[in-house]
Parts: structure tokens; C-alpha cells; sequence
């Protein structure tokens, strides 16, 4: 009886050995397989990650030839000055230059290749050196509306341009990384628009006295400038404005009225509009936040803002 517990007793340790060699055996396998699968996968993600990184090089270097209209051919009457608001001193410089020093900065030199200033004929003799410095420039006819600006300034742009941005002269303090945020997304989806989440609370009137109702802000941005999208887009959405009797506030709104969309770019809030003289402290403050010194222009003004602003003070005494 002994020996057949024995007997028993030994079939069972060798079969238990067996297993655990087994066993172990197939975890060694699968280990080893687990790794290369995961070596395999770690090659393939990186090689996507590098396929990636490369993507958007290319698309970095696609960026390039895009055309740009500058907008400064408007009236300014809300800056209750005889000088239209685009040619204010801003730290000594008029303020459609410095929306032009964005676009002639070193990041963005190589990718813009064409720029159209709108403006009026009577003021062009006195900034024709901006021609003679940079080739890239010409002057173009402001329209009656913002819409008839924009139309001439864009049929100016080469046909060639891959993207028109279209900028208000009024958006000084705009920085080059919105701008080159804003001309991916129009590459990347055909047009966008710089803007920013709405933050004040906004109330709707019928009769402009009483409350109507309040607009949900969580769905609603406050466009700044550059808009951008194709030249032949623009096109197509002006001739459908202006055949069909369309009025447009801003410029994707051509795009819109073609039932295309139009890519949100989050931008800065201190892309402020300069609208009333009270602005114009607030953007040299910002400017000078940035180390941008006062810089006097007397080829546009002899004077500095803060002057300037002091004249119009005593004016109003």
C-alpha cells in the first residue's frame, strides 16, 4: 500500500514539475512576442510621431504666398478727430504702420508675398516711401463700404496667392503668432477668422429701452482681424453678397453666405479695436508692456500721441 502512495505521490510532483516548465516556457514566449509586438509598436509610433512632426513641417513650409490687405481707408468718427483713427500716433508711429510692422517681421516675411494697403489717394504721396522699401506693397481704392474696400483689395492680390488675410489698419497690437495661427487654420480648413470667447454679458432690445432677452454668451465669439480664406472664395462669396443684396459686417461673412465653414482661431484679448481716443492709451500701454519704445515717425507726425492727445483735450476746454 506504500509504495503505491509513493508511486502516486511521485507521478504527481513530476507532472506538477512538467507544468510549471511548461507554463514557464509560454511566458518566456509570450513575454518575448509582447516585446517585440511592443518594440514594433513603439518603432510604428514613432515613426508616425516622426511622420507627424514632419506633417507639420510640410505644412509650415506650404505656408508661404499668401497675400495681405491692409485696411486703412476708413473715416475714424468715433475718435472725434479731423484725422482718420488709422493715422493716429501710437508711441510716436501712425497706426496703420504699426499693423504693418506685424506683417514685416522676420516670421512672416518669407510667407507673405504680396501686401495691399487700402487707402486714399490723398494720403499715398506722403507714405510713398513704404513702396520704394518693401516691393511687396501697392496701394489699392477704399469703397464706399467695408465690403467694397476689401473686394478692391483683394483683386489686387495675384491670383497665385495660396491665402488672402484680410486685416483692419485699426488692430495694431494683432502679435505674429495669432497671425500665423490664423493662416494654418485657412489652409488647414479653407477659412478662418480671429476672435476670442465672448466674456461681458450681452442683452438683446427690440426698441433699444427695454431688455428682450439675454443671449447666451457661452456660444459667442468677438471677432477681431486677420479673416482669412482663398482668393476665390472671397470672390464667390462677394459676387453672392452683392447679387443677391447681402449686408456683411465682416469679411468671412462672404464665406458664411456660401454655406462653407469658417474655423474659430483663438486669439489674444488685447487685440483691441482702436475705436475711441481712450484706446489709444490703452495700446501704447500694451506696447509698451511688450519693451516697444516711442518711436517718433516724422514723415507722418511730428508730434507723439500723448501731445496729441493733450492738443484735442484743449480743443474740447
Amino acid at each position: 500500500g506504500y509504495v503505491m502512495l509513493l508511486k502516486q505521490i511521485f507521478r504527481s510532483c513530476l507532472l506538477s514539475f512538467v507544468v510549471c516548465i511548461t507554463l514557464k516556457d509560454c511566458i518566456k514566449a509570450y513575454n518575448m512576442k509582447s516585446f517585440s509586438l511592443l518594440k514594433s509598436g513603439s518603432a510604428k509610433y514613432s515613426t508616425d510621431f516622426t511622420a507627424l512632426s514632419m506633417g507639420s513641417t510640410k505644412d509650415d513650409e506650404s505656408l508661404s504666398s499668401v497675400g495681405v490687405v491692409v485696411l486703412a481707408g476708413g473715416k475714424g468718427k468715433r475718435m472725434k478727430s479731423v484725422i482718420p483713427k488709422q493715422f493716429l500716433p501710437v508711441l510716436g508711429k501712425p497706426v496703420f504702420l504699426r499693423s504693418l510692422d506685424v506683417f514685416q517681421t522676420a516670421e512672416l516675411k518669407n510667407i507673405v508675398s504680396n501686401i495691399v494697403i487700402v487707402l486714399d489717394e490723398s494720403y499715398r504721396e506722403e507714405y510713398s516711401y513704404l513702396l520704394a522699401n518693401d516691393n511687396r506693397i501697392q496701394w489699392a481704392d477704399p469703397g464706399a463700404e467695408r465690403q467694397d474696400s476689401v473686394f478692391n483689395g483683394i483683386s489686387k492680390i495675384p491670383d497665385t496667392c495660396k491665402l488672402v488675410a484680410i486685416h483692419d489698419a485699426a488692430r495694431p497690437l494683432v502679435t505674429t503668432e495669432e497671425v500665423l495661427d490664423c493662416l494654418k487654420d485657412g489652409l488647414k480648413y479653407g477659412a478662418a477668422v480671429l476672435g476670442v470667447p465672448m466674456k461681458a454679458t450681452v442683452k438683446e432690445s427690440e426698441d433699444g429701452q427695454f431688455v428682450l432677452r439675454t443671449v447666451p454668451r457661452e456660444r459667442l465669439w468677438e471677432i477681431h482681424t486677420p479673416q482669412v480664406a482663398t482668393k476665390e472664395l472671397f470672390l464667390r462669396g462677394f459676387k453672392k453678397v452683392r447679387d443677391e443684396n447681402l449686408e456683411v459686417t465682416d469679411d468671412v461673412s462672404v464665406i458664411e453666405a456660401l454655406g462653407l465653414p469658417v474655423k474659430l482661431t483663438l486669439g489674444q484679448y488685447s487685440n483691441i479695436k482702436l475705436t475711441t481716443p481712450g484706446d489709444l492709451q490703452i495700446a501704447e500701454q500694451i506696447f509698451r508692456d511688450r519693451g516697444i519704445t516711442n518711436e517718433e515717425d516724422s514723415k507722418a507726425y511730428p508730434c507723439t500721441s500723448e501731445r496729441y492727445r493733450d492738443s484735442l483735450s484743449a480743443k474740447s476746454k
